[in-house]
């Protein structure tokens, strides 16, 4: 098992927002290493040439990444799970919610005007 630093951990924990990309059952970041917590998985294994680099390297369940193992694909495990891709990332779950809250603000100013205009409108 690598040795990663608290840093590296963080990004990689950020990456699917602490969801694991297996299964998508979601752990909180001080969980790592511990017994019903998560660790970092390689989602092309070593063995079969998977490296360190950032972008191979997901949370997961510890169960999930034992099951895994060296065998089977990150892709044939999350398929088996229900899941069709990784969890999206912190930054992405940021970035949604604020479009959602702009299109919530827009949807409620035209509200408010259509509303304002149609109660003149009956008076």
């Amino acid at each position: 098992m690598a040795d990663f630093s608290d840093e590296q951990l963080q990004k990689i924990w950020e990456r699917t927002n602490g969801k694991c990309h297996l299964c998508g059952a979601w752990h909180t970041f001080d969980t790592y290493a511990q017994d019903d917590g998560w660790e970092v998985d390689h989602s092309k294994p070593q063995a079969k040439g998977g490296s360190d680099h950032m972008n191979n390297l997901y949370v997961a369940c510890i169960p999930c990444n034992r099951s895994k193992g060296d065998q089977l694909s990150a892709r044939e495990v999350r398929k088996s799970n229900g899941l069709q891709t990784i969890p999206p990332s912190t930054k992405e779950v940021r970035r949604t919610r604020k479009i959602w809250v702009c299109v919530g603000a827009v949807c409620c100013f035209a509200l408010g005007i259509f509303g304002l205009a149609s109660s003149r409108e009956v008076s």
